[in-house]
């Protein structure tokens, strides 16, 4: 497949039937021979990308080889990090390899479960361990009605700043191990690595500095350059002490040795800036979602074979296939102009207003929790609060300078300890900081919330009903002085509380209902209780609940 760097567009070219693995030789050839078409089209190739598989990566050590025994007959210059391709003109042409991101970090992930990953900072030798995310899940997963990290299921860890930060911050206290700490620099290590060669947006977005376009003087450099130094140290390290020898690290040398030869190359063909995320799998992992989305999930050649024609011909279709292990191409099709050969037409359905009214009542929740468990939970809920001002900041408040400075403070204290943490940079904050008084609403809303979902989550208008009982019950401890926003300003925050809350408890249950997250030893929701029941009852595939399984 041909994917465009500066314009929006995948084209499939070719694809051949094989029995077994294709060997390092026959990809060589037909990558040659890819390349030299394309280059006959008047496209010019600068790039390839492939995946860490052992073929791979053996015809790109081939190519590199051949390269450079050209170099030495020729007595020329020979640059390593190209490698070169002849084409029909006796033209030699410069390409660099990169390895796909996405899988790169995926490995990243699947070794650390069996292995210890060493590195060295400061001289000093430190160890990051799958471990201690298990020790943030778990305390995590404690909290009853709210979490720090709602992404995070039994089968999704992830490496963010989010979770580099509450791991931080839970370390410093040792509510986990101290040496836990290791584990977040490399979360937030491998946050900004995976940012910067996956930036898909031309502006700062959320506070993700990184994950933008590249340019001649931007900070991507800075951070290759630094990332390069901390790989160069890094090695997997058996229980027994031995190290295991892994390429995927030295794969992430050559991949961002890569990117930054490409933007040069780049630079001198007149191309000012380039979006990293055109520089990946996901457009070939779409198209095979697609087509086993036509057909069966493990097509035959035949249904290969129609389902390529039926794709090509109705322009990809889509850009995304749901479900897949790849994100969104942002391709607006493929480089021939094709048009669609089908219409079809959606029907439109519409919303079943009937409702049914279950009449059994289920007893509320309550909560006997720890200590730890109660800071974590406070801290959490703390953090909401700034959330719900920041989100009603732009649909309510319109950054209405009385309403926010009643709402929010600038004398920082221990209850923001955990949005502290979260501060992208410490020295130029972004999120809000909630008054003590604000914080004590969000906690009593999100506390009534957790307490009685389990009581009126089978019933018609939930939203409502909690809406309505909040509002007679929950005393408001001041008024806003805001003459325009003070009398919309208690039922705004009920509703958007409310809503939170509800969306949250039912991914929870969906999560609990799928087998991705795993019922709690001192569960006392009975909702969630019955849909773990119902999990093991249903589930197809059993599988030994609280493991990670992630491979």
């Amino acid at each position: 497949m041909v994917r465009g760097i500066k314009k929006k567009f995948k084209q499939p070219i070719m694809y051949t039937f094989c029995k077994g693995a294709t060997n390092q030789y026959k990809i060589i050839c037909q990558l040659k021979k890819v390349i030299e078409t394309v280059h006959l089209t008047g496209l010019r190739v600068v790039a390839t990308i492939s995946d860490q598989g052992t073929a791979n990566v053996g015809a790109i050590n081939i190519l590199n080889n051949e390269t450079r025994l050209y170099h030495v007959k020729n007595n020329s210059e020979y640059l390593d990090e190209f490698y070169e391709v002849e084409l029909h003109d006796k033209q030699r042409l410069k390409l660099v390899h990169i390895y796909d991101v996405p899988h790169l970090m995926k490995c990243i992930r699947n070794n650390l479960l069996t292995k210890n990953l060493s590195y060295t900072i400061d001289n000093k030798t430190k160890y990051a361990k799958w471990s201690h995310l298990e020790d943030l899940y778990k305390m995590d997963s404690a909290v009853p009605d709210c979490k720090m990290l709602p992404r995070l299921t039994d089968q999704h860890i992830f490496f963010s700043q989010r979770v580099s930060s509450t791991m931080n911050f839970l370390a410093s206290l040792n509510i986990i191990g101290t040496d836990a700490a290791d584990t977040a620099f490399i979360c937030l290590f491998f946050d900004k690595l995976f940012d910067s060669l996956n930036g898909s947006f031309d502006k700062v977005t959320d506070g993700k500095i990184y994950r933008t376009a590249v340019k001649k003087n931007s900070i991507h450099h800075t951070v290759w350059a630094e990332s390069l130094k901390v790989l160069s140290t890094m090695s997997f390290v058996l229980e027994n002490g031995r190290k295991k020898s892994v390429p995927t690290i030295q794969n992430w040398m050559t991949t961002i040795r890569s990117f930054q030869t490409l933007s040069k190359v780049l630079d001198l063909n007149g191309i000012r800036s380039f979006l990293p995320r055109h520089l990946n799998q996901d457009p070939l992992e779409c198209f095979f979602g697609a087509i086993r989305s036509i057909g069966s999930k493990n097509p035959n050649c035949h249904a290969f074979d129609s389902a390529y024609k039926t794709l090509v011909l109705n322009n990809l279709v889509s850009t995304h296939s749901p479900g897949s292990s790849c994100e969104e191409d942002f391709t607006e099709g493929s480089l021939s102009s094709f048009k669609n050969f089908f219409e079809s037409a959606i029907a439109s359905t519409s919303d079943f207003e009937n409702q049914i009214v279950i009449s059994a009542d289920l007893p509320p929740t309550l909560h006997n929790l720890s200590m730890t468990t109660s800071f974590v939970r406070g801290q959490a809920q703390n953090y909401i609060a700034g959330f719900i001002v920041k989100k009603l900041n732009k649909t309510f408040f319109k950054n209405c300078q009385t309403c926010l400075t009643q709402l929010c403070t600038e004398k920082v204290s221990e209850h923001h300890s955990l949005i502290t943490a979260r501060e992208y940079q410490s020295n130029h904050p972004t999120l809000k900081y909630p008054t003590s008084t604000l914080c004590s609403i969000v906690q009593q809303i999100i506390s009534f919330v957790g307490e009685k979902m389990s009581n009126v989550c089978l019933h018609p208008n939930i939203h409502s009903t909690l809406t309505n009982a909040l509002n007679q019950q929950l005393i408001f401890p001041f008024e806003l002085n805001c003459s325009e926003h003070k009398d919309l300003f208690r039922l705004n925050i009920i509703q958007f509380t409310v809503k939170m809350m509800i969306q949250h408890y039912c991914t929870e249950v969906n999560r609990i209902l799928l087998g991705k997250r795993k019922l709690q030893d001192n569960e006392t929701d009975p909702v969630k209780k019955l849909a773990y029941t119902w999990y093991l009852k249903h589930s197809k595939t059993r599988k030994t609940q609280g493991k990670f399984n992630l491979i």
